[in-house]
């Protein structure tokens, strides 16, 4: 997948020290400190949408050696609320 910019983006994330730009490219990313959240966009490529699409998941991988606290969705968190 590919990261996506977005109109809420308030923040870029670079790549950490001991890595470069090349390795890791940079991340728009809206940061929230009132909900203590860190929201990017991400598009998948045509392949990847074929891929879900034939069987119906996503993969989340982190680096580090523990599982912080993840959301996927397919709707924007920015989004009004539908009744």
């Amino acid at each position: 997948m590919e990261s996506a910019n977005f109109r809420e983006s308030n923040a870029t994330l670079e790549a950490p020290p001991g890595r470069t730009a090349d390795e890791i490219a940079p991340l728009c990313v809206h940061v929230s400190r009132s909900t203590n959240e860190v929201i990017s966009c991400w598009k998948p490529t045509l392949h990847e949408l074929q891929e879900i699409s034939r069987t119906g998941r996503v993969w989340l991988r982190i680096q580090g050696q523990s599982m912080p606290p993840a959301y996927v969705s397919g709707h924007s968190p920015f989004a009004p609320v539908q009744p």
